[in-house]
């Protein structure tokens, strides 16, 4: 784990909330406490104590500074206020930051020393600050943890004090205008002392030096009183004479531009702020203004920006195909195909299970099909049913707890002598957990050989949540929409038309939906329609030659391309309505897939030119992450549409944001790629697939041809399948035949053989139920 996520897993924590956290490349870090987004420099070259400092001192803000008090703060006072209220916040934030983690401390006086040394502040050593006005002072001392050698008078010392006691929002504001008024009132004073001696027209540096050395004292007292008494009446002359020469100054300026020495005059005059010839004299905070002026010396300047892209909420009555449309359109379809059997599969023969017109007509027999799949897999789905209840059960009783009841137990009560255990026992179990399943199956193009087999499992699963009363819902995510999405003059709709656009939303393709094909909410005659028209799929997908010959498949069995990653983000919606609609304590996820996602490239922004919605590249110049600021999450990496990346940070988002367990089972034709661009060991969950060395992937391989599958860590899922190819997702019959040359002569021992040899079969085949199963009685 990086520096820059270990830090922000830090502000997480110390904000005791999941606040959300941006790098960005900006000078100085910042926490916007309406949003509650932490923004930080990318810096360079940082310590852990100094990103300790920093970081911590934003969270104090996000903890203790109110947005509307902030945001609203001195807007009657001058521009300047900001910077005092600054430090008086600052040290009050700190102060508390400090008090909840103690261990801040030390990263505080570490982080303080290092800024001085980079000269931040603008100061290089104590006697320097000890010159500067009360406010500097202050802001240097609290910085440094109240460690630093800084002088001080009395008064000021007090006040320190009850800045070190400032507990309220109200209490920084009250002291913030006392001493902001205090250094107006001073640097009024200090200005009428300089157009004093600067209007003294024989006046040199001598004299200069002396009326500052003799003519005021540290309290404001004269040191001669006649030289008080003359000073006193000159100087309210001088005033005067002052403000006709200003206007004088003006007037002339305006007329031929004026020489430099009447511009210097006017600038003096702006710098204290001269409004309709009223003096407004605004003192400033130098070490703060320098600080933010310095900050950026922290700042990584070579490094890539990093742009932050929102995911889009889905518009799901745009994106679900609903049961009874995808149903009429396979219903439809295998009614017209039984028509013409007769004459389209006479004399026929399919090219992969070397069957004959009459066996292929049964495979689009309704009935048989339905008996020949009860007939072979509704033992084992009571079996699965069993496994599930107990590995519940044995869950929910190692949870158990003994209570000893207010009842005395009869039976002991004679032991009471020397036994105080004579009261009844209670056992208490907690409450069981309500489980939901939602299958994806993935319909692409690559699919085509290994349809049938998925097809056939996901009704598996699906029997299996009907007997132990699970709610599911089945969807398959395809690209070739059953409806087109055109206008009445037979143009496209607007390509953001199923997705809510916002600004820095990731753009993600219109052209595709998610089609669901049963589900638990169907009544009996809709689900048993439902259930027939995946077996006849199945069906249709083991007779046919090629995946483009479609005329026996309906078109909602149709492949395309792989619109995964847009099925996951609209999932992030449909998983909470699910768990909310059927009260789920856990809900499950599973993908059957077998390749990458299409890529999703850029984000949308507003074009004010065009006032319109614009595409934005994600080129190599920038790094993207991904980000949902309404439950501060965001992606841990750099996002990439290569290799995976995006699609294991959406998976990651769907997990955060819908608390669901996700499962993937990648069916593969060639077992030695899917591990070569697929496996990941254990313990490697941050990596992608190619962390794996040449001897882990070996290992990996003679694995995988003793058992058919390997169990794979990839990033976003909680636990990832590969299957050797679409004939292990298949289903075997139960019945038990013996093979021997002889049956005259069996043997107890060859029988025990091939009964195990025949269940270690029947356990790869059905690997994906059996992991399902294990997996999803319980939360991980």
């Amino acid at each position: 784990m990086s520096i820059v996520e270990q830090k922000t897993q830090l502000a997480k924590l110390l904000a005791t909330e999941n606040v959300t956290v941006q790098h960005k490349k900006v000078d100085t870090a910042s926490f916007n406490p309406t949003t509650r987004v932490l923004t930080c420099p990318i810096w360079k070259n940082m310590s852990p104590e100094l990103y300790d400092l920093l970081m911590s001192h934003e969270v104090g803000h996000a903890l203790n500074t109110p947005a509307d008090g902030w945001h609203g703060a001195g807007s009657n006072k001058g521009k300047n206020y900001k910077g005092f209220l600054n430090v008086i916040e600052d040290a009050r934030i700190e102060k508390k930051i400090k008090r909840k983690y103690p261990g801040l401390v030390k990263s505080y006086v570490k982080g303080f020393n290092e800024i001085m040394g980079m000269n931040l502040f603008g100061i290089q050593d104590v006697e320097e600050i000890n010159k500067c006005p009360f406010i500097d002072r202050v802001n240097v001392f609290t910085k440094s943890s109240y460690s630093m050698p800084i002088q001080f008078s009395n008064e000021e010392l007090s006040i320190i004090e009850e800045i070190k006691n400032l507990e309220s929002w109200d209490d920084v504001v009250a002291m913030t205008d006392r001493l902001w008024d205090q250094a107006v009132e001073e640097e009024k004073e200090t200005v009428t002392m300089f157009d004093y001696t600067d209007i003294e027209e024989d006046g040199d540096e001598d004299s200069l030096g002396e009326s500052d050395q003799t003519g005021f004292s540290a309290n404001g007292d004269s040191d001669n009183e006649n030289e008080s008494e003359e000073s006193g009446p000159e100087s309210e002359v001088t005033e005067e004479d002052t403000e006709e020469n200003e206007s004088d100054v003006d007037d002339s300026t305006a007329e031929d531009g004026g020489d430099d020495k009447k511009d210097s005059n006017v600038d003096a005059e702006s710098a204290h702020g001269n409004v309709d010839g009223d003096e407004v004299y605004e003192p400033s905070c130098e070490t703060d203004e320098s600080f933010r002026n310095n900050e950026n010396q922290l700042l990584d300047v070579n490094c890539l920006e990093n742009v932050y892209i929102n995911i889009p909420k889905p518009r799901l009555d745009r994106i679900i195909e609903d049961t009874k449309l995808v149903n009429k359109n396979m219903t439809d379809f295998y009614n017209g195909l039984s028509q013409r059997s007769d004459y389209y599969f006479s004399n026929q023969t399919n090219w992969r299970s070397n069957l004959g017109g009459e066996e292929v007509k049964k495979l689009f027999n309704r009935g048989h099909i339905m008996n020949e799949f009860k007939k072979k897999n509704d033992r084992f789905i009571s079996l699965m049913a069993k496994d599930f209840e107990m590995k519940k059960a044995a869950t929910k009783y190692a949870k158990a707890r003994l209570y000893t009841s207010g009842d005395i137990d009869v039976n002991k009560i004679y032991k009471y002598k020397f036994d105080d255990q004579i009261f009844r026992k209670l056992t208490k179990l907690p409450k069981g957990k309500n489980h939901g399943m939602i299958l994806v199956l993935d319909l692409s193009g690559s699919m085509d050989r290994n349809m049938a087999g998925s097809i056939e499992q996901i009704l598996i699963l699906t029997a299996f949540c009907k007997k132990v009363q699970i709610p599911f819902r089945v969807f398959g995510f395809t690209s070739s929409p059953l409806v087109q999405n055109y206008d009445k003059d037979g143009y496209k709709t607007d390509p953001t038309a199923k997705w809510h656009t916002a600004e820095n939303t990731l753009d993600l393709h219109d052209d595709w939906t998610l089609r669901e094909f049963i589900n638990s909410d169907m009544g009996a005659a809709a689900y048993k329609e439902a259930f027939e028209n995946l077996l006849m799929g199945k069906s249709s997908w083991s007779y046919s030659k090629l995946s483009v010959n479609y005329q026996n498949i309906p078109q909602a069995l149709h492949l395309s391309s792989t619109p995964l990653n847009e099925s996951i983000v609209a999932l992030g919606s449909i998983v909470p309505e699910f768990r909310q609609k059927h009260n789920l304590d856990i809900v499950n996820t599973i993908f059957v897939h077998d390749g990458d996602s299409n890529h999703n490239s850029g984000y949308h922004t507003w074009d004010e030119k065009y006032n319109q919605w614009k595409f934005v590249y994600c080129d190599r110049n920038v790094n993207t992450i991904l980000q949902d600021t309404k439950i501060r999450w965001a992606s841990s990496a750099v996002t990439s549409s290569r290799n995976n990346c995006m699609t294991n940070d959406l998976l990651e988002w769907l997990k955060a944001k819908t608390d669901s367990q996700v499962f993937g089972f990648f069916v593969s034709t060639k077992m030695s790629d899917a591990i070569n661009y697929r496996y990941v060991p254990k313990n490697v969950t941050k990596a992608s697939n190619f962390y794996a060395t040449w001897e882990i992937k070996d290992a990996a391989k003679k694995l995988a041809r003793k058992q058919k599958f390997l169990e794979s860590y990839n990033r976003g899922f909680d636990q990832f399948y590969i299957l050797n190819d679409s004939n292990k997702l298949t289903t075997d019959g139960e019945e038990f035949e013996f093979e021997v040359a002889d049956k005259n002569k069996i043997s107890t021992r060859s029988l025990a053989s091939q009964f195990t040899k025949m269940n270690k079969s029947r356990e790869v085949n059905r690997i994906l139920a059996t992991k399902f199963v294990e997996k999803i009685a319980v939360k991980l």
